[in-house]
Parts: structure tokens; C-alpha cells; sequence
């Protein structure tokens, strides 16, 4: 079960290879053979070869879960279920060996994704890369000695959890910081859809007081670059009800409203009502949709949600304008 110091000190110096190095020699690399595992969502980490990697993935209910996990020992599935008449419960377990317990001497890392809950994450600044161990923080839940560190890589919310056993050596610690090194996610391009997000071009296209038109979907919408923020401006999704949806949007750049040229309409820059159809028994907002910035810089945008414009959001995009 436990790989010998020799074997892992050699390990060690061909890790590094996976991560961008190559000052091992080029025998030493090919007797050790470094695997790559890359996971359906496009995240990848190497690992040396004579490590054990185990992947669970279980959609229960309204959740799911979706694990992968690499240690110095065989595992199982940490995943259990169980429904009762108190209810139905998802589990996820620590590494454990075919005696269910976790190694003294043992490493293990997993990288976590939990597919259910919100998507309150998702303007939370995206996770710079490299990833280091030493940055990890005990967790809060986890049975010891867990540290662990939560991401937001492409749009996807993850967390990383080692293990380490009180007598593993520092040749296991080494390598279990070197394969949190080697966790990388695939760069994006501006066209592409990530889950159900539109992909555009890098933020520094984008100058603030910009507004460009795209199209997140399958239907437009204008992209703003605010003093305070990133938000863009649709009408046809969430589906409209009102005169909105029948109205061919433009932006007027001398006024920074947005008007209907085919019936007497206008918004403010933030989709609220300035004027409206007088056949319009009220007036009809547009929506505001979130934006995020991913990890290598790219816009993201969400044509699925929409914002309350209230003031004091309008305050923080535009403060010269809505004091």
C-alpha cells in the first residue's frame, strides 16, 4: 500500500514535468510515467502513475454529485445514500482504504463539485492558477486532517480537499502539493457556450462606459461596462409578456437610453422606463442579466437570470449618474 521513499523521491522530481518542467532527465521521465486525468468538464491534474485515482459521480433527488480523488491506496465510493422515513440523505465520505479507515502514512487529494444549490457564486472573482496546498485552510465540516480550499474555475464551482496523514513523510506531502500544482482548467474562447452561459471576448475589449451589443443565446442583448460593474441588458429572455418583447432594441449613444425603433419607447441605461407606449397600460423594464469574468479574463454572461434595478444597485454600477 505505501509506495517506498526511493520510488516517491523519484516521483517527485518527474511531477514537476507534468506542471511545465523539464530540467528531470528524459530517462528518469520515462520510466515513471505521469498520468493525466481530464475530467468531462475540461479540468485536468497529473498524477504519478503508482498512485491510486478513484471518480464517483451520483445525481439523487434535486442534488448531485460528482467527485474525483487520488490517493496512495485503493479507495471505494465515498458516496452514500440512504432514504428513511425522516428523509432521503447524500453523503460524502473521506478516503478509506478496504479496512475503512484512513492510512497513518497516507495522502489523498479530491476535487469536489457540488451540482446542486445556486448560482449565487457565480460573481464571485474566478480562482487564479497555479493552486498551492499551503494556501489550503482547515475545513470546517470534514473529519481531520482535512484542509481544504473552494474555487470558481469557467464558470464551475469546486472544492479541493487533501488529506494527510500524521505519519505520511515529506516526500508524500511534496508530491500531494505538486499534484495540487498540476490542477488546471481549459482556457476559453469568445463564441462558445459554457453550460448556459454566452463566452465573449476578453475584459480589456470592453472599455468602461462601453455598451456592445451581443447575443448570450439565441436572442440579443447589450453588454455593459459600468464604472461600478458588468451587467448587460436583454428583453426577449426571461420571456416578456409585454411590448418589450415586440420592440427591435437600439441603444442611442448621445442620450445613453435604449429605444424601440418600431414604437414609442425608451429605457435609461440600466432598462428602466423613461417613456412607454401610450397603448401600454404600464410600463415594461428591461432586464438586467449578471456577467461574470472568468479565470483567464474572458466575459461571461447568464441570459437566464434578472436583476431588481434598484437604486441603490443603480448607485453602485453608475455613481456619477444616480448619486
Amino acid at each position: 500500500m505505501r509506495l517506498t521513499v526511493l520510488a516517491l523521491a523519484v516521483l517527485l522530481g518527474v511531477v514537476a514535468a507534468g506542471c511545465g518542467s523539464s530540467s528531470a532527465p528524459k530517462t528518469a521521465r520515462a520510466a515513471i510515467h505521469l498520468t493525466r486525468y481530464r475530467d468531462s468538464t475540461g479540468w485536468t491534474l497529473s498524477y504519478p502513475q503508482a498512485l491510486h485515482l478513484e471518480h464517483s459521480s451520483r445525481n439523487f433527488f434535486h442534488d448531485g454529485v460528482d467527485e474525483v480523488t487520488v490517493a496512495t491506496f485503493p479507495m471505494s465510493s465515498p458516496i452514500h445514500t440512504s432514504v428513511s422515513r425522516m428523509g432521503a440523505s447524500m453523503r460524502v465520505l473521506p478516503p478509506r482504504d478496504s479496512h475503512g479507515t484512513f492510512p497513518r502514512n497516507g495522502v489523498a487529494l479530491r476535487v469536489y463539485r457540488d451540482e446542486g444549490g445556486d448560482w449565487a457564486w457565480f460573481l464571485q472573482p474566478e480562482s487564479r492558477f497555479p493552486l498551492r496546498l499551503s494556501s489550503f485552510h482547515r475545513s470546517t465540516y470534514g473529519a481531520a486532517p482535512e484542509v481544504e480550499q473552494r474555487i470558481v474555475a469557467d464558470a464551475g464551482q469546486y472544492t479541493i480537499q487533501a488529506w494527510i496523514g500524521p505519519r505520511a513523510s515529506a516526500t508524500e506531502r511534496a508530491i500531494l502539493a505538486r499534484i495540487v500544482r498540476s490542477i488546471a482548467f481549459p482556457r476559453l474562447h469568445a463564441g462558445q457556450s459554457l453550460y448556459n452561459l454566452g463566452v465573449f471576448a476578453r475584459a480589456g475589449r470592453y472599455p468602461v462606459g462601453s455598451f456592445t451589443r451581443i447575443r448570450p443565446g439565441s436572442d440579443p442583448a447589450y453588454l455593459v461596462h459600468a464604472p461600478g460593474g458588468w451587467y448587460a441588458v436583454a428583453w426577449k429572455w426571461p420571456p416578456h409578456t409585454g411590448y418589450a418583447s415586440r420592440c427591435r432594441v437600439r441603444f442611442d449613444r448621445a442620450t445613453t437610453q435604449f429605444f424601440c425603433s418600431n414604437m414609442r419607447a425608451r429605457w435609461d441605461r440600466l432598462g428602466r422606463v423613461i417613456v412607454k407606449p401610450r397603448s401600454a397600460r404600464q410600463g415594461d423594464p428591461l432586464d438586467l442579466n449578471e456577467v461574470g469574468i472568468s479565470w483567464d479574463g474572458h466575459v461571461l454572461v447568464d441570459p437566464g437570470t434578472s436583476r431588481r434595478q434598484s437604486p441603490s444597485y443603480a448607485h453602485q454600477l453608475w455613481p456619477s449618474v444616480y448619486p
